[in-house]
């Protein structure tokens, strides 16, 4: 998503796409519940969607994250039973795995934080009892769902929009026994049937009902995420009342996702659509919109609950029009992450703006906004969008203290502002790390801004020091020995994501290694490798080059640690007769053993040495006997390459890490 304008405002969008939430959500289901591998690209990776991606894990997927908004979904075959779903504060995920759970017959324990818990879940909960499910609410959790007997088709009214609900029935619906049928007084955003769709379920839809036949199994597909349009509309609403306008490309135009728009038309604003192609089913194009010249509009109850979630940003920009302007049936406004008919109406009086409020109906009275003295708190992200988008039509742009609440739709919105990522790096002793440098090149080529910064920490002030840190920075890196210490985490970790406080966690490593081998030329394949170290590092290093085909024999002076690893990987013996095609050390720069004698460095292709901050022992034996020696640098360089992907959601074109690589290495050797 990019926006371009030539209005009075400063702010400075970057060309940083983000998938939309919703689609992602969905994508992630559908690809879980398929037939075989799949990779989305474009997804979002908030909290919301991380709380799909580590729910649909626990049932039984393998979701892996890869950075660059790709994610890679391997299907769940044998789902577990007896599991605890934290669903942390996302209704979707909440609402729509309680139809996965009701069609995989599991008994699965839902949670959620504190918001999640107030929310209503009687109106999924009643339609899945219906067609044979067991779900009860009870206390301590948002509700349990028990094994049950056949699943069959039901053809269910809503009583009330609710895309969630509907989602939640189709889904239970595809393990169903016959038709199910979902009936809505009007249309909801219909990215669900989209999705069946895609993954060739049997999906019909006519005369406000849609269908879906049970017994047949999702094909996998890959899928292509659109740019999230309720992100575009944030946009819009803080520049549409520019006298030049605001024009976001590149964004989702679903029909059933744009109604903000036929809300803006309906107040004389010029607003034009050109769809210029589609993506996974879904139309994807670009959107002009002047609201210089707003007036009131009243707003429908179908038109209200068609674009619920950009109901508060009409609302702000029915403040800026001509008349007073009324929004009818906004009950589901009350049902989200907070109650937001009343906080939109808090924040909007906190801009010097009168509302009246009759049941669920709003009135919002025209004219302008004034910066207030002080400016309402929240926690919910979409209060926090609306917050930043009443203070820059004031001319006055606030970043909420509690900014960290908007990760859980979109962390990169901030960045779209113009304000730096706050990146560091955790070790014992990172003084001359070239991580900040790198970081600094790669934001060179992309235009990104980013603030690096290196924590040395002691082993004893790591867990006083690390988890207070870290709150502040929107990502970070550990180098050892911090990359196996942090708890709740399985293997080895270098790279870690903040969303809103959830810590996720990658290893870079091995994407870096097998890079760096590859600019050298070495197809690891078939290749006898012998690893030196058993640390965290080298633990991925074992891990990437089994995958990718090597024969990998492991050296450590601590035999116990290689006969642990023995357990996991398929390593060959270290009988003293294979002839390496190469030695790749991972041990610590202190490590004053080489682990390798000459004859076999002598005998191998290449020596590779993971260290780059000094010489090792290893690299000074290595010199003196093996005919090609690697240092670390370019396993360094495509971490930070991986790591940058991680944290920006950014895909880099091969022609920026073509410039990057240039200049980082430009630097080092001068």
């Amino acid at each position: 998503m990019s926006t371009t304008k030539q209005a009075r405002k400063t702010l400075k969008y970057l060309n940083l796409p983000y998938g939309d939430k919703s689609i992602t959500h969905r994508a992630l289901i559908c690809a879980a519940l398929s037939d075989g591998k799949c990779t989305l690209t474009n997804a979002a990776l908030n909290a919301d969607t991380y709380a799909t991606i580590s729910c649909l894990n626990a049932i039984g997927a393998k979701i892996t994250v890869l950075g660059g908004g790709k994610i890679e979904v391997n299907p769940v075959l044998t789902p577990n039973t007896d599991v605890v779903l934290n669903c942390l504060n996302s209704g979707t995920t909440a609402r729509m795995l309680a139809g996965v759970a009701v069609g995989l017959n599991i008994h699965a324990t839902f949670i959620g934080d504190e918001s999640l818990s107030k929310r209503p879940m009687q109106r999924v909960i009643r339609p899945l009892t219906a067609m044979g499910g067991r779900i009860e609410e009870k206390e301590g959790c948002l509700f349990e769902v028990f094994k049950h007997g056949e699943l069959h088709g039901i053809d269910y009214e809503m009583p009330s929009p609710s895309a969630q609900v509907k989602s939640a029935i189709l889904l239970a619906g595809l393990f169903a026994k016959g038709k199910t049928s979902v009936k809505e007084a009007f249309a909801t955003r219909n990215h669900t049937e989209l999705m069946l769709k895609r993954f060739s379920a049997d999906v019909s839809c006519a005369d406000g009902r849609v269908s879906v036949s049970g017994g047949f199994p999702l094909k996998a597909n890959d899928v292509d995420i659109p740019n999230d349009f309720s992100t575009a509309a944030v946009l819009i609403a803080m520049h549409a009342t520019d006298p030049d306008g605001v024009l976001i490309s590149d964004v989702g135009l679903n029909p059933t996702r744009t109604a903000f728009l036929e809300w803006l038309r309906l107040g004389g604003a010029e607003v034009n659509v050109t769809v210029k192609g589609n993506a996974s089913g879904e139309n994807v194009g670009d959107v002009y919109v002047n609201a210089s010249a707003l007036r009131a509009v009243n707003s429908t109850y179908a038109l209200s609950n068609k674009m619920i979630d950009e109901v508060p940003l009409a609302c702000l920009m029915a403040a800026t029009a001509q008349g007073n302007s009324r929004f009818e049936g906004l009950g589901e406004l009350t049902k989200k992450e907070s109650d937001r008919l009343a906080a939109t109406e808090e924040i909007l009086n906190s801009y010097g703006v009168k509302t009246e409020c009759d049941g669920n109906d709003l009135t919002v009275f025209g004219g302008a906004l004034t910066t207030p003295d002080s400016v309402v708190s929240t926690d919910d992200h979409r209060m926090a969008m609306l917050n930043i988008a009443a203070s820059s039509i004031c001319e006055k742009p606030y970043i909420p203290h509690n900014s960290r609440c908007i990760d859980v739709s979109c962390p990169n919105f901030l960045r779209m502002l113009g304000n730096p990522y706050r990146w560091g790096l955790f070790g014992t002793d990172v003084t001359h790390s070239l991580s900040p440098l790198l970081y600094k090149v790669l934001c060179s080529v992309t235009g990104v801004k980013a603030e690096y910064s290196l924590f040395n920490l002691s082993e004893k002030e790591f867990d006083s020091g690390f988890k207070n840190i870290f709150s502040r920075l929107d990502g970070a890196n550990l180098t050892m020995p911090f990359k196996t210490v942090l708890t709740g985490f399985d293997a080895p970790v270098n790279t870690l994501l903040n969303l809103n406080g959830t810590v996720v966690p990658f290893n870079t490593d091995g994407f870096g290694l097998i890079n760096a081998l590859k600019d050298e030329g070495i197809e690891v394949k078939d290749k006898n490798l012998l690893i030196l170290g058993c640390g965290g590092t080298a633990k991925e290093a074992v891990r990437v080059l089994t995958f990718n085909g090597a024969r990998v024999t492991l050296r450590n002076r601590t035999a116990s640690k290689v006969e642990g690893l023995k357990k996991l990987y398929p390593l060959q013996p270290d009988d003293g007769k294979t002839i390496f095609d190469g030695v790749l050390s991972f041990l610590p720069p202190t490590d004053g053993l080489a682990l390798v004698t000459d004859q076999e460095l002598k005998s191998a292709d290449f020596a590779f040495d993971a260290c780059y901050v000094q010489r090792t022992v290893f690299f000074a034996h290595a010199v003196e006997n093996c005919r090609r020696v690697i240092g670390g640098e370019n396993m360094l360089f495509w971490q930070g390459v991986k790591n940058f992907e991680i944290w920006t959601n950014m895909t880099l074109t091969e022609e920026r890490i073509s410039a990057a690589k240039k200049m980082f290495f430009k630097e080092i050797r001068k």
